[in-house]
């Protein structure tokens, strides 16, 4: 006690010395641990007078971060307070506003990161061992290549692989996850430096549980460091005071801490900052024994927990930077003064600022129960991968969503299709990823038809493998990557001009990404990079820049990825914070609610994200009338002209000549309608709906109460429905009264329609026409002329390649009458 007193120049307090004999136990263990042989051999005096000089530093660097942490929080306080005050009965969309840019910042930490980690994207991904059949498929899945992760982990840990590529993607992961640690850390953190090469240990705690304590801790005995348990002599523990050490940890892991809290005691949300300052207890002896871990009990791969670490890392770093280092503290004050300004907290159709709040912290990306979880996401995985085949087709629309924001930031727009045939160039490309433009690519973002992380059970191998396939993936990263280019020559130009010099609408729009005027006038200082003949604005040139402090360069590189990566998903829409929260319903992963509210939203996203993206940027962008009446024209004539263009891809690609888009050269009002009726939910994200508004059948030949199902309640309950309903009883109750049904061949539809890969808009129709249409009529004569009569009767559809009873399995299989006819766009006959 006296030591400590001595070193920190104070007494110390009764709350102080009550906790001392326990710091001065376990800081010897700690220092044990770093140098055990040099530990054993000292006196117990010395022993003790080091643990003391430890502790003083400790408790001086306490007192410090305690310090800087009430400096930075009343900072953020007086940074946000007087915008929530001053709006009044609006307060609630000011804090909206404030909660979207967080979460722009959030991907712009993220994607900083990231990038410099490209070698660690590039060698986990890379395929080079197994089969070439094995590589092919590891690819277009998306999974990680096991030999090269082996590599990269031993590696990390110390021990070298022989392999040039892990050894460098090692280098960049341990040196990106300090620079992460240290970013924390000034904004209020507390995260120590690990004495060897950080790797996550995301656990598996249904596998912990059903492993049960005993085999755990006899695993994991097998794989640890023994070197690292010690006691406070130095000694290494024996098997018994071992086990008692992971007995502890398994408890801890299973019951998530509640193993160490008295009944029924309140646990209040800590403060962020806290975040990943515990120490860790399981320490592995090599790459083998962390590798032997997470086959057994990890969650997920090695590559599934590094992409959670940066997730959750640059979501904290963002959070306390833009609100303080204990963002919930800053969170309540604004939602409680924006509660007194009058207002009412609904932001974004149903959901309030709490939800935003929530999402934002990832709270309901938790699993309540892992099991339903998986189950939940397999089901939807396999709608993915059934029935996005040919998503593609409709994504023509994205062509009008980047020229509308091309012209928003005042882009020359006309150039936005010559800059997507650029973008697939691999110059383009590589500059593009060295910028940190499609780092979020590289992770598989499939948040746009699917939902974000798709996991690695097979059903969301497919559904990844079905979205790659599809060319889905490649048409939405090259238009993002298009814009993203030309939005860094964008800023490059603007910002050479002074905060203050700014026009009103720049400035207005620069705010709500937010920028401030400090970031603005350090951005200035930042020289510009020439690329093809044009200045570009890129974080490598904010990383030259002279006379910025290091915190503000990350925030100016963070800040101008965000602000990308955010208009970037204006260019090819893409779910916001608002949407996601509808998307989750505001309840976990694995609850009965949360998993029925993700079915139901599925697919939905792309239609949420135009409305509460274009369609919010219409009625509040700080536009003149004429700008947003502008906006909103174009907006409806573009989407629905694109969307007739999706809809005569769509037949082509089903063998179907295109549709008149006449109707009948005007004489037919009612199928001129139907046609431009089409276009437009086609064009504006609801095509799901459009047939069956139109026609009351839905796209896939399904009835029209089966596609109303599937439209209001998600394609899974859809589906189920489809099943019951239209296979089933429908099929019955017409076999009741006398009439031909055709139960085996729509059940074969439904199955097909539910089957990876069979779909891909490419190959449907060579697999119609192969065997499938032979099938079809085989099970059920008559079928095929049905399903012919109706297009003709809904469309006027003629074929170009009409659905036939012959093929490969009768080996009579023909090719198309003739070539696709182009007179029926203008009401003329094929």
């Amino acid at each position: 006690m006296n030591a400590v007193e001595t070193a920190i120049g104070r007494r110390i307090n009764q709350a102080e010395a009550a906790g001392i004999e326990e710091r001065v136990r376990s800081t010897m263990r700690r220092l044990a641990s770093r140098e055990p042989e040099r530990w054993r051999t000292m006196p117990l005096a010395e022993r003790m007078a080091e643990a003391s000089r430890v502790i003083a530093d400790d408790l001086k660097h306490a007192a410090e971060v305690r310090e800087l942490r009430a400096a930075l929080q009343i900072e953020a306080h007086a940074r946000h307070l007087p915008d929530i005050e001053k709006a009044g009965a609006q307060g609630f969309d000011v804090l909206q506003r404030k909660l979207l840019k967080a979460d722009s910042y959030v991907r712009g930490v993220a994607r900083q990161y990231w990038t410099q980690a490209l070698d660690v994207l590039d060698h986990a991904t890379r395929q080079t061992t197994g089969s070439l059949a094995a590589r092919g498929v590891r690819w277009i899945a998306g999974l990680e290549d096991a030999g090269n992760v082996a590599a990269f982990v031993r590696e990390v840990f110390g021990t070298t692989s022989g392999d040039a590529g892990a050894k460098a993607a090692a280098g960049a992961w341990v040196k990106m996850v300090d620079a992460m640690r240290e970013r924390f850390n000034r904004a209020g953190g507390d995260v120590r430096k690990l004495a060897y090469g950080y790797l996550p240990q995301p656990h598996d705690v249904q596998a912990l549980v059903k492993a049960g304590i005993d085999r755990w801790v006899n695993d994991v005995r097998q794989v640890v460091d023994r070197s690292r348990y010690t006691d406070e002599a130095g000694r290494t523990l024996n098997d018994t005071e071992l086990a008692a050490v992971l007995e502890q940890a398994w408890r801890d892991i299973t019951t998530d801490g509640l193993a160490n809290r008295p009944l029924g005691e309140y646990r209040a949300p800590g403060m962020l900052a806290n975040a990943n300052s515990q120490a860790r207890v399981l320490h592995f002896k090599d790459g083998d024994g962390y590798l032997s871990y997470m086959q057994a009990y990890g969650a997920g791969t090695v590559y599934d927990a590094m992409q959670g670490h940066v997730r959750s890392m640059s979501r904290n770093i963002a959070l306390v930077e833009e609100f303080g280092p204990n963002p919930g503290a800053t969170f309540r004050t604004l939602h409680d003064a924006a509660q007194l300004g009058g207002g009412k907290d609904r932001v974004a159709l149903l959901a309030t600022t709490q939800q935003l709040w929530d999402t934002l912290l990832g709270k309901f990306d938790a699993v309540h129960n892992p099991s339903a979880a998986r189950i939940g996401q397999a089901l939807r995985s396999l709608q993915v991968a059934g029935k996005l085949g040919a998503a593609v087709l409709g994504s023509i629309s994205d062509m009008h969503w980047l020229m509308q924001t091309m012209a928003f930031h005042k882009l020359p727009w006309w150039q936005g299709p010559m800059r997507v045939v650029q973008a697939f160039g691999s110059e383009t490309r590589a500059y593009a990823d060295r910028a940190g433009l499609m780092a979020d690519s590289m992770i598989s973002d499939m948040g746009r038809w699917g939902e974000n992380n798709l996991g690695r059970d097979w059903p969301d191998m497919a559904a990844n493998a079905t979205m790659k396939a599809s060319l889905l993936t490649a048409w939405t990263d090259g238009v993002r990557r298009a814009f993203s280019i030309s939005m860094m020559g964008g800023m490059a130009k603007i910002s050479r001009t002074a905060w203050d010099a700014l026009h009103s609408a720049d400035r207005s729009r620069l705010e709500g990404l937010g920028w401030t005027r400090d970031e603005w006038a350090a951005l200035q200082r930042v020289p510009l990079e020439r690329w093809r003949q044009t200045d570009m604005l890129t974080p490598a040139a904010v990383m030259k820049a002279e006379g910025i402090e290091p915190a503000m360069r990350d925030r100016l590189i963070s800040r101008l990825l965000g602000t990308i990566d955010d208009e970037s998903k204006f260019a090819s829409p893409d779910p916001n914070l608002k949407v996601r929260v509808l998307q989750s319903g505001g309840h976990e992963k694995g609850t009965g609610l949360g998993e029925l509210h993700r079915s139901v939203m599925l697919f939905k996203g792309f239609s949420l994200s135009i409305l509460l993206r274009h369609w919010d940027r219409v009625l509040n962008a700080d536009l003149t009338p004429a700008q947003r009446m502008t906006y909103a024209t174009s907006n409806l004539l573009a989407a629905t002209l694109l969307g007739g263009i999706s809809l005569q891809l769509a037949d082509l690609a089903a063998g179907r000549d295109p549709r008149d888009m006449t109707g009948d050269q005007g004489d037919s009002p009612e199928k001129l309608a139907r046609f431009w009726g089409a276009a437009l939910t086609k064009g504006g994200g609801l095509g799901f709906l459009g047939d069956m508004l139109l026609t009351g059948m839905g796209s896939h030949g399904q009835s029209g109460a089966s596609a109303a199902v599937g439209g209001i309640a998600g394609p899974l309950v859809g589906s189920a429905f489809e099943l019951v309903y239209d296979v089933g009883l429908n099929n019955a109750m017409e076999a009741a009264q006398g009439k031909d049904s055709h139960a085996a061949a729509e059940a074969f539809r439904w199955v097909r329609g539910h089957t990876p890969g069979v779909n891909l808009w490419y190959l449907k129709l060579a697999i119609d026409q192969s065997f499938a249409n032979q099938v079809q009529e085989f099970l059920s004569p008559g079928y095929l002329a049905k399903t012919q009569a109706r297009m003709q009767r809904n469309y006027g559809s003629t074929w170009w390649w009409a659905p036939e009873d012959r093929g490969l399995l009768t080996g009579d299989m023909a090719g198309p009458e003739r070539a696709p006819s182009f007179a029926s766009v203008a009401g003329g006959q094929p």
